[in-house]
This record gives C-alpha cells, sequence and structure tokens, in this order.
C-alpha cells in the first residue's frame, strides 16, 4: 500500500513543472504501471508519474517515448519542462490521479509532436560528449600495452603535418600481428596503397602548414598509409556510432573485405610504417601501430580522448584496455 499526502499531486506537479527540490512523499516501491491509452492513436495518453521519477514504457503502440529509468534531478526536471514547452508553446502538462492509486502525467499530442517531444527528452537527457570510461577494449597487439610517453598518446601536438596526433602509437615491431579491439563490421580497407615518392610527401606536408591544418585528403590517403576501418556501431557507447582505426600496416589479411563481421581480437594485418616519411625511402624505422576510436553524435565526430586534458589520457587507456 502506497501512502500519500491529499496534497501529493501538487508536490509532484511543482517538482516537474518548476525544478524544486524532491518532493517529501516517499517513492513507492513497486514497478510502475504501463501509460494507460486514452484514445486509439495513442496521441492522449496517462504516463505514470512516482514521486520524483518519470518511467517511459516502451510498450506504447507508437514506440516513440524515451524511457527515463533514473530519478530526475532539479536539472533534468528543468529541461523535462523546456522540451514540453518546444512541442507545445501553450500546452501544460497536468498530473492526475490514476489506477492502482498511483499519478498520472496526463499528455494530449498528436503524433508529429509526441516524436518531437521523444527526440527533445533525448537529447536533453543524452551527455553531450561521450564517456569513454565505459569504453572496455582488447589491446591491438597481443604484449604490447598502451605507450606512457605522452607523445604517443591522443592530444599531442604534430607540428610536421600541422596538427594533433588523434590516436594511440603502439610500440609494434615491423610483422607484429594486429587485431580487432572489440567486434564489429569492415567499413574500408586500404588494400591497394602505394607508398608515396619522398618529394611529394615532403610537398604534402608543406601544403599542411600553408592551409594552417592537416587537410583531410592528405591524412586519410597519404598519412595513415596502409589501413583498415571497423565500423562498431552503437554497441561500444549507447547513443554514439563509433569506430576504429588501424593505420600504418605493412599488409593486411588477405581475405579481408568491407561487411565481414569480425570478432574480438580477430587478426587483420601486421603492423608496419606505411604512411611516414622513412616508408618513402625504403626504410623499416618507425614502425608502429597507428590506432584510433572515433564516436559520432550529437552531430558531430570526437576522438578518444579529445573532450580530456593530455594529463587525464593515460589514467583513462589504462581503464579501457585490458593489460598484460
Amino acid at each position: 500500500m502506497i501512502h500519500r499526502t491529499d496534497n501529493f499531486v501538487e508536490l509532484v506537479l511543482a517538482f516537474v513543472l518548476a525544478g524544486c527540490a524532491h518532493p517529501p512523499s516517499p517513492l513507492p516501491q513497486s514497478p510502475p504501471p504501463d501509460p494507460v491509452i486514452l484514445s486509439p492513436d495513442s496521441t492522449r495518453l496517462l504516463l505514470p508519474l512516482q514521486a520524483d521519477t518519470l518511467h517511459w514504457s516502451p510498450s506504447v503502440p507508437v514506440a516513440v517515448l524515451h524511457r527515463l529509468s533514473r530519478p530526475l534531478s532539479d536539472s533534468a526536471a528543468l529541461r523535462f519542462r523546456t522540451a514540453v514547452t518546444r512541442v507545445h508553446p501553450t500546452y501544460v502538462p497536468k498530473v492526475v490521479p490514476g489506477p492502482a492509486g498511483h499519478s498520472y502525467l496526463r499528455l494530449e499530442l498528436d503524433t508529429t509532436a509526441l516524436v518531437r517531444f521523444r527526440d527533445s527528452l533525448m537529447k536533453a537527457e543524452s551527455p553531450l560528449h561521450p564517456d569513454w570510461s565505459r569504453l572496455r577494449l582488447e589491446l591491438p597487439c597481443e604484449g604490447i600495452p598502451v605507450p606512457r610517453n605522452p607523445d604517443l598518446l591522443p592530444r599531442a601536438p604534430r607540428t610536421y603535418r600541422n596538427g594533433t596526433h588523434r590516436g594511440i602509437d603502439f610500440l609494434a615491431p615491423w610483422g607484429t600481428p594486429v587485431r580487432t579491439v572489440a567486434a564489429g563490421t569492415v567499413l574500408f580497407t586500404y588494400q591497394g596503397y602505394r607508398e608515396s615518392a619522398p618529394d611529394w610527401y615532403q610537398a604534402l606536408l608543406g601544403a599542411a602548414h600553408r592551409v594552417g591544418m592537416t587537410p583531410d585528403d592528405v591524412y586519410w590517403f597519404r598519412l595513415l598509409g596502409r589501413f583498415v576501418v571497423i565500423d562498431h556501431g552503437e554497441d561500444l557507447l549507447p547513443g554514439w556510432r563509433c569506430i576504429s582505426i588501424y593505420a600504418h600496416l605493412s599488409s593486411l589479411r588477405h581475405d579481408l573485405e568491407p561487411g565481414m563481421s569480425l570478432s574480438a581480437g580477430e587478426p587483420i594485418g601486421f603492423s608496419g610504417n606505411s604512411g611516414t616519411e622513412p616508408s618513402t625511402t625504403g626504410s623499416r624505422k618507425r614502425s608502429h601501430l597507428h590506432w584510433e576510436l572515433r564516436a559520432q553524435g550529437r552531430g558531430r565526430e570526437y576522438y578518444l580522448g579529445e573532450t580530456l586534458s593530455r594529463e587525464d589520457v593515460p589514467a583513462l587507456l589504462d581503464h579501457i584496455f585490458r593489460q598484460p
């Protein structure tokens, strides 16, 4: 049995709409009921409201409501109110009594507005940046740990090409097997890469200095050398599409092709130094694996560690990778 004060509805309404402190009523222990559908097209709904937690059931036929599974903070309540205002500037949600003693939030929206409402909530409740700490990955080269030199890690300056290092340079000797850090699908392989002539390589670096950045075409089609891109979808970071890049390879697995599904730890090629200055002269010096992870969402792309300071990157990488 849930005990509620006579002014419970008013307290909850004040909390949701004004973003005030949590109401004093005790949280119910039973799971919330499903929404009550008031019309066949599911545009008039009663959504269960339990004290300071809003529960959105995925069983709603239109299947467009984003489930909030944690209590609403003051700021989240304010964002919720803002989301409702975006859907219908004059609409005022109402808290009404419902079955089994539960309180409900009554929404009366057309289907299009309901979709916009869901999208607004998802945007408001989702982090602006990837939560890198949720990652758990295999090392791309067995027995080769994350380097300790900060110049080999993300966010290190790369003055020779007027840019910033976006990945990890694993110190893998020439010919070290390279494997996937997580399950995914082959997106791209540069099987036919041919090394640049030394003079042309230097000319491309000169162009980078003149334009004040590392041009994307130079980076992808020359400086990465022979590389593979693996698409991990949103399995690594929910809400963010992730890809991993394995570059400077000496050779690729011969049967690797776009669309192929790979398991975590599956071999994809061998380390080398393709795309580097020594490679343009036929030398095997400075062989290593350049590895990147990029997360795409919220209208932009981030590389692993981009949202952190350089000082915080090593601890994050130690947390992410399963060290030997």
